[in-house]
């Protein structure tokens, strides 16, 4: 087979001791362009979960949890979709196929594709429904907050749960306004997904996207954890800050992060800056083309988020942030 590359590689290693204890890394093999079209997403997935990986992980991040940074920040957003309908001045309609993936929904404004009920975002695919007099094999939502909420820099997080049937491709996430200038446009403005479910994957991936790492080179973290109970409520949540990373977190937990490049850093490298705001995002597609496909049987598909919240690093944490990034600053512009 050609143009493959490694994504991950499988090495077991025993340790001996007090108590043995044996650890699995894993191999995934993906083609040069898993999401390309007319390519096939996944050559090969095997993976093993084992209870040393979790602990090692858990203990090595354990200072970084989501609450002991919590004084640091103040909240700037927050929907908690109270009431019997969506915010519409937070809370725009995208209309039609949607961009990317090679999905099939189509997505509208109607009440059944996306509502409020018992405090809860119900973001709905439908088979076989009429919209504005046509009929499509799925209808759904995509809600965003353009033009109406953006911010740089910060904490998002969101209480998410949905059923991890084949062919949905669910998501919560936060895209750069720059994505629809010309001259910028994806991947390089700079694409931040706190949460996705897609069951082509065995794990719920929170995932930074950009020029240098994106497609199948894109960078994800995920909690096996998660996956197991993805119908099941949990917090997913993304720090970002301007002089040092994006981490992401499952349930407080910190799981992973992207950090700021050493040296040489540019748009293509480090999208995540003082200049580039980004607005959020929630949508729940069906049958990307590189992913599992629903069969007949699957007649709805339901995202729920019982709150999402946005927060800032305080005045004096934020200056202590920027401090002594000008130099930086000077690269990203030029």
């Amino acid at each position: 087979v050609r143009n493959l590359f490694i994504e991950e590689f499988k090495i077991k290693m025993t340790f001996r001791g007090a108590a043995t204890f044996t650890l699995v890394f894993s191999c995934i093999v993906h083609s040069a362009n898993p999401f390309a079209p007319g390519r096939t997403a996944l050559v090969r997935n095997e993976r093993v979960n084992t209870n040393l990986d979790r602990t090692v992980r858990h203990m090595a991040l354990a200072d970084t949890s989501w609450d002991k940074q919590a004084s640091k920040y103040e909240e700037i957003f927050r929907d908690d979709f109270d009431g019997d309908s969506l915010n519409t001045t937070i809370w725009n309609h995208e209309i039609g196929r949607g961009p990317g993936n090679g999905e099939v929904q189509y997505y509208t404004d109607s009440k059944d594709n996306a509502y409020v009920e018992n405090s809860v975002l119900h973001v709905k695919a439908l088979k076989n429904r009429t919209y504005n007099g046509e009929l499509y094999e799925w209808t759904s939502a995509r809600l965003n907050t353009k033009n109406n909420f953006k911010f740089i820099f910060g904490r998002m997080s969101a209480r998410i749960r949905c059923k991890p049937e084949d062919g949905p491709f669910s998501a919560v996430w936060a895209l750069s306004e720059l994505e629809s200038k010309k001259d910028v446009g994806w991947p390089l403005c700079g694409e931040i997904d706190f949460f996705e479910m897609q069951t082509l994957w065995d794990y719920t991936p929170s995932t930074v996207h950009f020029q240098e790492h994106h497609y199948g080179s894109a960078l994800s973290y995920f909690s096996y954890e998660t996956f197991e109970s993805v119908d099941e409520w949990h917090v997913y949540g993304v720090e970002w800050k301007d002089n040092s990373h994006v981490a992401f977190y499952h349930d407080g937990k910190r799981i992973g992060e992207y950090p700021v490049p050493s040296s040489n850093i540019t748009q293509e490298n480090w999208p995540y800056n003082w200049k580039n705001p980004f607005y959020l995002i929630i949508n729940n597609a069906m049958n990307p083309e590189w992913g599992t496909k629903s069969d007949g049987d699957l007649l709805e598909h339901d995202l729920e988020v019982d709150w999402i919240s946005v927060e800032q690093l305080k005045k004096k944490e934020l200056e202590l942030d920027l401090e002594g990034n000008a130099q930086r600053h000077a690269l990203i512009s030029s």
